[in-house]
């Protein structure tokens, strides 16, 4: 079976909502629907306030702040992304129209983007009903549309039946011919090859999802139908608003040879503009008439051949299930002379942002049940093309520890550099596991008793190898790392109460930080544990070796 037939069994759709930013204003003030409308940036070198999502002063018609959305409504009179609030006012006062502005939602002294993400997680809920769905961005996602594709197939008797709005329906490759792509749907049976038959039934299955959104959340959306990702986003955009388009094999060559290389995913930057030179090509379709053997001497055997395939319109990367975003990040640029030159000014801002990421975090942790494993600390400085990136294990998911690990990592970066200004900074969590169970129930029962102190934050842990498997005490220096007491902190009363695996877990989890045993306890290794908390026996079970009372209730499985 060639490539080109392995991906013929396959529907991928990419979904890109439709001036989402925008949207979601209207979405949350009907008032605005139907007028030119922008989403602006706010003052970073005015006296910033917090403004919530409903606040009514972030209606500020009167800003000159940067677009960083437009409304289709505002692009017709000429209003762009980027513009300042001016320029697009008068643009659209030229044309007898008002422009409304309205300020992005402002928290710890920066944007805040939370109305935003609630509404796209709704979107993406929605979108995932019949289909794998691979979140890319907060506003676009990949959709893995093969099954119910061929489940509609099958129960059409192999002829794909035109969707509603077909009318809204383009097919690549079919603009100029008779008919357009009313003519492409209105083929008999025998016309139809097996990969456009997917295609069809897959494009039908995606206008119904859109149609979903649309009737559901209010949004619009734009999407590409293809047997790949990259040529189904390359289509998603050729059509807004609302519209779709269907990519059949037959239209690849077409679609894909006229254009620059760097149009292409991954090929956009440096390496793009290298290959160009080294083989004197612009287009695509000059990429796809290189020799392969020439290919491999330019970029050696194994780029040759993605190259070689991507210019053909070959990608088999699959859709990977995945609504939740990786990464937990927020940061804040610093221009001009708001550039961060004293370690006091840095500590400042990762204050803010270490609360904005404790917030996001926790709210993350009740949702998904899942915690971040490390922290990455990104850095912009003056005078440097690129930034730099610094990770050490995500010890706490607070505030305080957040930032205080960030500032270690920024002392180190600043420690052989004299003159350092700072001029963006953010803070990632990722690395996520699944939250363990009961663990938080845990942290509220053993809370520190009144008048003792707790240790001096210790200095960010090393962070574990890329890939290295957890061990069996991976789990005890988790929750070291989740609960910060001394010992004599804990009430013995309160430990002995608990089961007897979880107090072997917090014992360990105490000999990993304090280098030796629980005061009052016998001396463990790692070999003792009685399995990963939470796993195994029900919780329930584990509560009736427990003394009763709070502990019970505590450890009793959840209903629900």
């Amino acid at each position: 079976m060639s490539l080109e037939e392995a991906q013929a069994g396959r529907v991928i759709a990419h979904i890109d909502l439709d001036a989402f930013y925008a949207a979601v204003e209207v979405h949350r003030a009907p008032k605005l629907r139907n007028q030119p409308l922008g989403v602006v940036q706010y003052n970073p070198l005015g006296d910033l306030q917090s403004f919530g999502p409903d606040d009514p002063h972030r209606h500020m018609n009167s800003s000159n702040g940067s677009l960083i959305a437009v409304s289709y409504e505002a692009r017709k009179y000429g209003v762009k992304r980027n513009m300042r609030g001016n320029e697009a006012r008068q643009l659209c006062a030229q044309a007898g129209m008002e422009l409304q502005l309205v300020q992005v939602p402002t928290s710890h002294g920066k944007a805040d983007l939370t109305l935003y993400r609630q509404m796209s997680k709704q979107v993406m809920d929605v979108l995932s009903r019949l289909s794998i769905c691979e979140r890319a961005s907060i506003d676009e996602c990949y959709l893995d549309i093969s099954a119910e594709a061929a489940r509609r197939l099958a129960a059409a008797s192999g002829h794909p039946q035109p969707p509603v709005n077909a009318d809204r329906i383009h097919v690549a490759g079919q603009v100029q011919a008779e008919g357009g792509a009313s003519a492409w749907w209105a083929r008999p049976t025998e016309a139809w090859g097996c990969g456009e038959r997917l295609l069809a039934a897959g494009a039908a299955a995606v206008a119904d999802l859109r149609a979903a959104v649309h009737s559901e959340l209010g949004f619009t959306t734009s999407a590409g139908i293809a047997h790949n990702k990259i040529l189904a986003k390359l289509v998603s955009g050729l059509h807004k608003p609302a519209q779709q388009t269907v990519v059949p094999l037959a239209a690849v060559p077409a679609l894909l040879f006229p254009l620059p290389v760097g149009r292409l995913r991954q090929l956009g930057g440096k390496f793009g503009d290298q290959l160009t030179r080294d083989l004197g090509i612009a287009t695509v379709g000059e990429l796809a008439s290189v020799p392969l053997a020439r290919l491999e001497a330019a970029v050696g055997e194994a780029d040759a051949q993605w190259l070689s395939q991507l210019a053909r319109g070959i990608d088999l990367e699959e859709v990977k299930e995945r609504r939740l975003p990786q990464s937990i990040s927020c940061g804040k640029t610093f221009r001009g002379p708001t550039q961060l030159r004293t370690l006091a000014g840095v500590n400042k801002w990762l204050v803010e942002l270490g609360k904005e990421l404790e917030e996001r975090l926790a709210a993350d942790r009740a949702a998904n049940e899942r915690t971040p494993q490390l922290l990455t600390l990104g850095l912009n400085h003056s005078g440097a093309a690129a930034g730099v990136s610094r990770s050490c294990a995500l010890r706490k998911p607070t505030a305080a520890v957040i930032a205080a690990d960030a500032l270690a990592l920024v002392k180190r970066w600043v420690a052989d550099r004299p003159g350092w200004a700072i001029t963006g900074m953010s803070l990632a969590s990722s690395n996520f596991t699944a939250a363990p169970t009961g663990a938080s129930t845990i942290t509220r029962f053993l809370q520190p008793r009144v008048g003792t102190r707790g240790a001096p934050a210790s200095p960010p842990p090393p962070m574990q190898p890329p890939g290295a498997a957890p061990g069996r005490g991976a789990l005890a220096g988790r929750l070291s790392a989740a609960l910060p007491y001394n010992e004599q902190d804990l009430d013995p009363e309160a430990l002995a109460a608990l089961p007897p695996d979880i107090q072997r877990e917090l014992r360990l989890a105490f000999m990993a930080s304090r280098g030796g045993p629980l005061r009052g306890g016998p001396a463990v290794t790692a070999g003792s544990a009685g399995g990963r908390l939470g796993a195994g026996r029900a919780p329930a079970k584990r509560a009736r070796a427990a003394a009763p009372g709070a502990m019970e209730r505590f450890l009793t499985r959840r209903t629900g």
